[in-house]
């Protein structure tokens, strides 16, 4: 008998070769089962993403039933696993209890897994559609390279992760759980570890420990000592709990334990090394996150903010979990639509970080965690609500914005960080822009001659004056210097376009040469980023401030759109006064790009000469009682 299930006259020889062997037997049953199941999952999640994918270039309706169909396979795999182990412990089948277990295990676990897995699953394939484009790849082998992805070599070796995982849990939960209830005297268990070369340091130390039944294991864990009550615990994290293979033998005092093979010399129980209390540090004093007052006089976060020399030192999951954190709590404001107007935003994006997030360079996320922080303050400064979420997109577009979702391009944005380590000199710039325009000229002028030329040789061809071959030849060798030119100038331009990026506008006079942005005011790439955020987030002050929101979530009623474009047309009805007096040509499109722009320049502290009056006039008007100047 393995476990004891009634009080014994006698010892019972409890052989801890063969209880492996059967609980492995047991668990790699249940592990084939659920990988199956999982990977139908899989593959009918990938073939939707794929038909879909070709048909409209998005996969969101094809991701909606996943977390429904990951459910399905979860709770019919616990009740199995549950019923199963805890029926080897139970003399007489409690199928009440069976039900209970099952519920109880299912309400702890399922949930947070099953949501990870779905989103891990909707970036496997936003990864392969980006790698698709990257390649140049067409629509159907986009959606092929999908269906390789979600359920080929990848899929199963994820199915069959998290099979092992989650079927090794239920099993010991079960067990354990079972065991404790039978309240048997002197009730004790012991951690078994399989050694071999996979078998995780910590748990090949924890073999042979014995403690009592109610008791946790001490498992050594990077440095520190984690408590378990039985292997795959979920106190003891990730680190300790996927693919492993350990479990635990319980038994009592009248029980003896032996191994067939070779005896398990017991080892002693890890004492926790004894911690030297440290005095308590303001958290605000260590965070890298600065906090800014909100007075009734609006001050720009980068007069005390960080520059790119300044910039803090932190970890990239701080700054990720910090804006986490950020985002869902704005996503709960009451100021907020839950039912999305704007295109291209979906209720799956609200309180996240949405996409290949994890894609993106450190300096990336760290960067847009400390100038979300700026963000917030001009939300709380406005009355208006937090930003809501970030989605990882791609396109034209530097950014974009709508429901309190910023759509940022990843190419961008590593162009930002790239340029935060290593700024580049805009008189470095400007120079070599300048040699670039000279050799323009001069392929240009060349290309003038070698079309005259050419011209020349086949008037030439056809009034006999060459031979065929002679005329073939040298016009062949025109045609070759005409194509190797013209790429030439195509990588000139293409090179100008790089550096352009880069170029700064250091004055601005009014009638004089002017950015198509407000970035080009900046040389540095945290303030590129910057300016950009805030521009985007100018947009996301005219859509909510005292935006109307329905009792069934939408958002019917924008009244400062109405009133900004109704200013702007008053103030700037002719568009020679715009080209005249905006600092950027982009403004110059429409009152809100004028808005964006210019509520960029002067959260950016620029208003003393890029922001107009009229601005400052409007941001009066509509923030009465507040100081903008």
């Amino acid at each position: 008998m393995t476990f004891p299930v009634f009080i014994k006259a006698s010892k019972t020889r409890v052989s801890i070769a063969k209880e492996i062997k059967e609980v492995n037997r047991l668990r790699m049953q249940f592990e084939r089962s659920m990988t199956s199941r999982l990977m139908l999952v899989f593959k009918r999640t990938g073939k939707s993403a794929s038909a879909e994918y070709m048909r409209s270039g998005d996969i969101y309706q094809s991701l909606i039933p996943l977390e429904n169909d990951l459910r399905k396979v979860f709770e019919a795999s616990y009740r199995a696993v549950i019923e199963k182990f805890a029926d080897r412990v139970y003399t007489n089948r409690k199928a009440d209890r069976f039900s209970q277990l099952v519920f109880d295990y299912t309400f702890m676990n399922a949930g947070a897994k099953i949501t990870g897995i779905a989103e891990t699953t909707g970036k496997l394939i936003n990864k392969a559609i980006l790698d698709g484009e990257k390649e140049g790849l067409g629509a159907s082998k986009i959606g092929k390279l999908i269906q390789e992805r979600t359920f080929g070599s990848i899929g199963r070796s994820r199915a069959v992760t998290i099979a092992r995982t989650e079927t090794h849990a239920a099993a010991s939960f079960a067990t354990d759980t079972a065991t404790r209830e039978l309240a048997l005297p002197a009730q004790r268990k012991r951690w078994v570890s399989v050694s071999d070369a996979r078998t995780r340091t910590g748990h090949s130390a924890a073999n042979g420990q014995e403690v009592g039944i109610d008791e946790k294991f001490l498992v050594p864990y990077k440095g520190a000592t984690v408590e378990m009550s039985y292997p795959h615990d979920g106190s003891g994290g990730a680190g300790n709990n996927i693919n492993c293979r350990c479990l635990a033998i319980y038994f009592t005092d009248e029980d003896a334990l032996f191994d067939d093979a070779t005896p398990v010399t017991p080892v002693a129980p890890v004492v926790p090394v004894p911690q030297v209390p440290v005095a308590p540090v303001d958290p605000i004093n260590i965070s890298p996150f600065k906090t800014y007052a909100v007075t009734n006089t609006f001050k720009s976060p980068v007069i005390d903010s960080y520059n790119n020399e300044s910039f803090p030192v932190m970890k990239p999951k701080e700054a990720y979990d910090r804006l986490r954190k950020d985002l869902k709590e704005a996503s709960e404001n009451v100021g907020y639509n839950s039912v999305p107007l704007f295109q291209g935003v979906k209720t799956t994006q609200y309180g996240r970080m949405y996409g290949n997030f994890q894609n993106l360079e450190d300096d990336v996320i760290k960067m847009m965690a400390v100038i979300n922080t700026e963000l917030n303050y001009f939300s709380d400064f406005l009355e208006i609500p937090r930003m809501r979420g970030y989605n990882l997109g791609a396109g034209r577009a530097i950014a974009s914005q709508g429901d309190g979702v910023m759509n940022i391009n990843p190419e961008y944005f590593a162009r930002f960080a790239k340029d935060m380590r290593d700024p580049t000199d805009p008189k470095i710039v400007s120079k070599k822009l300048s040699i670039i325009d000279k050799e323009l000229v001069s392929i240009s002028d060349e290309l003038i001659i070698l079309s005259r030329e050419r011209n020349k040789l086949l008037d030439d061809r056809d009034a006999g004056i060459f031979t065929t071959a002679q005329i073939f030849d040298r016009l062949e060798a025109i045609k070759a210097e005409i194509m190797l030119k013209n790429q030439r100038r195509v990588d000139l331009r293409q090179n100008g376009r790089n550096l352009e990026k880069y170029e700064k506008f250091d004055n601005y006079t009014i009638g004089g040469a002017k950015p198509y942005t407000s970035e080009k005011y900046f040389n540095n790439g945290l303030d590129h980023m910057r300016s950009t955020m805030y521009h985007e987030f100018g947009h996301h002050i005219h859509q909510y401030l005292k935006a109307q929101i329905t009792s069934n979530g939408h958002l019917v009623g924008r009244p400062t759109e109405a009133k900004v474009k109704k200013y702007f047309l008053s103030k700037f009805k002719f568009k020679k006064k715009r080209e005249k007096i905006f600092s950027t040509r982009y403004a110059e499109q429409d009152a809100y790009e004028w808005f964006a722009e210019q509520f960029s320049l002067f959260a950016m502290n620029r208003k003393d000469d890029l922001v107009t009056t009229e601005f400052l006039e409007l941001l009066e008007e509509l923030f009465n009682g507040k100081k903008f100047r």
